[in-house]
């Protein structure tokens, strides 16, 4: 849809480190909305520019943002495109991703 392609770099700028809490909480909540409401084809040129941006989240000292963070995580780990899994082209941001989420449920804070 062409009005992700406006979307995305917005969202991606508003999740990086720089931007506030409550920005970074509103835009992972609504990604994680359009990722629920869209099919995965439509996110399939995306990941890769989304994906360091939300992996870094989930690693955030932030609670809310980290959690949120993982709703996105598994959202995307969900996404089909063309009868196969989105990230399964996507192997790199897979390890990274699976350790951001790995360290993250094994910490205990």
């Amino acid at each position: 849809t062409p009005y992700l392609n406006a979307l995305i770099p917005d969202v991606d700028k508003s999740i990086d480190r720089a931007a506030k809490t409550s920005l970074k909480v509103e835009a992972l909540t609504f990604l994680c909305a359009l990722l629920d409401k869209h099919p995965g084809a439509d996110f399939s040129q995306h990941v890769t520019k989304l994906g360091p941006a939300v992996v870094a989240s989930v690693s955030d000292s932030n609670y809310k943002i980290s959690a949120v963070a993982l709703r996105v995580c598994g959202r995307l780990t969900c996404c089909v495109l063309n009868g196969q899994r989105l990230l399964a082209s996507a192997s790199g941001f897979v390890q990274s991703m699976y350790a951001a989420v790995f360290s993250r449920l094994s910490s205990q804070d």
